[in-house]
């Protein structure tokens, strides 16, 4: 059997990328293994024990990224690695036939991985048991095909959005009387599914965008599978695409009348949360995890969040008094947003008192929470008359990319472009 060269980046980039190892004999009856991919490398194991050949994964290669030495591996530490048989040996699994591997399972392993390296655990496990698990749960992951997982992804836009109760969800549900009353003399009513023909479009796109997004965890928990050798050929799932144009709404904000009047509206408990989220842009979560100790030199440092990477908000000089007071006679590890109890925000607390605020500010329909993040940022962007804050500076502030900064509030630079334009150009003596 030929042995390739594995022993440097440069010799590994002449070889070609395919699904068999290259292998390469480092001692007798143990090959280190290459499996090479556009996506970069993989290390293996073949050892040779009781009669039979045992194939092991060992790591990620160093082609693309830097060693760690425990999950992406140089040639010496897969080398040093790949000849350890106690623990060869010790990580060895049967593998499991190609036809008894389902997506159940390939979505308890990405669960698995998720949990470890990933914060929207919840999210994630109640996206795969609604909506995976049980249309696609006991198909084998060999057997999928591509007619197969497009027509799931079609039922979820026909499919109307439905709360934890599984009520239809306003819009896609309307809530009706049925005509009796409960024990306290109450009308009692259930919520009517609205007919896929009366949707309107924007209730169209909605269910488009749910579907790209759990298609898209679909696809990563099939990924994840592949490139841990459970399964050859991925091209089933990456020949399905995401619906164009469903992700793109036009991000409704509040003037800042209606944020003053939103504020004025909103109780004495959620005030403060309110105007802590116009004040930094941050997201309810973010929020409900600062302490005392992240009020520094007139900014908010923001430790967790969705990308991972820490940031700073600085904060204008209402804002500074704002945090300050709210800081004041707080240890520094002290929550600085709590109920007026003392006890902690907590998942969708939020929700009822922002409705609750909308109504009695007159704001309709009322939003959600969200919203307010989307007012910091566009009230940043917007000119009005003056130099409207960069893009790249406003996506550094919130926490997110350019891309999708671009992606949610284009159209605010696009109104305010051609307001300046209007106002600046003249229009050099023609009718």
């Amino acid at each position: 059997m030929t042995s390739f060269k594995l022993n440097s980046k440069a010799a590994r980039e002449t070889l070609k990328p395919r699904h068999p190892q290259y292998w390469s004999e480092i001692d007798r009856g143990i090959h280190l293994g290459y499996r090479k991919s556009t996506a970069g490398g993989t290390w293996y194991v073949r050892r040779f024990t009781n009669g039979k050949y045992i194939v092991k994964r060992i790591g990620l290669t160093d082609d693309n990224q830097p060693a760690n030495g425990i999950t992406v591996l140089n040639h010496k530490q897969a080398r040093r690695k790949a000849t350890d048989y106690e623990d060869i040996l010790e990580t060895y699994e049967q593998p499991q036939h190609p036809a008894m591997f389902t997506v159940s399972d390939a979505v308890k392993d990405y669960l698995e991985w998720y949990r470890a390296n990933r914060k929207a655990y919840v999210h994630t496990k109640a996206v795969c048991e609604g909506h995976i698990i049980p249309q696609l749960g006991n198909v084998p992951v060999a057997l999928l095909t591509t007619p197969q997982i497009n027509k799931w992804v079609q039922q979820i836009t026909t499919t109307p959005a439905r709360s934890s109760k599984g009520n239809p969800r306003p819009p896609f549900g309307v809530k009706v009387m049925i005509g009796e009353l409960n024990r306290v003399g109450n009308p009692v009513f259930k919520y009517s599914a609205v007919p896929i023909e009366q949707w309107t479009e924007d209730m169209k796109r909605k269910r488009k965008s749910t579907a790209n997004r759990i298609l898209t965890v679909l696809k990563a928990a099939l990924n994840h599978a592949w490139r841990n050798d459970r399964v050859e050929d991925p091209g089933a799932w990456q020949k399905v695409k995401a619906f164009h144009g469903a992700d793109a709404p036009r991000v409704r904000y509040l003037t800042e009348a209606e944020a003053g009047r939103l504020l004025q509206a909103a109780s004495d408990d959620f005030k403060p949360m309110a105007r802590a989220a116009l004040l930094t842009g941050c997201r309810y979560g973010e929020l409900c995890r600062l302490q005392a100790s992240d009020l520094t030199d007139g900014q908010i440092f923001i430790e967790k969040e969705k990308s991972d990477k820490p940031r700073h908000v600085p904060l204008s000089d209402g804002g500074i008094k704002f945090f300050k007071a709210l800081a004041k006679d707080k240890t520094r590890n002290e929550l600085l947003l709590t109920h007026q109890d003392g006890s902690n925000w907590d998942r969708s607390h939020q929700t009822r008192p922002m409705r609750q605020a909308c109504e009695k500010a007159g704001i309709n329909p009322p939003v959600g929470f969200h919203v307010l993040r989307h007012t910091y940022a566009t009230l940043l962007l917007r000119t009005d008359g003056s130099q409207g804050v960069s893009i790249r500076y406003v996506a550094a502030l919130i926490g997110d990319s350019v891309a999708t900064c671009e992606k949610h509030y284009g159209h605010v630079i696009q109104d305010d472009l051609r307001k300046e334009v209007a106002r600046k150009l003249p229009s050099f003596g023609g009718v």
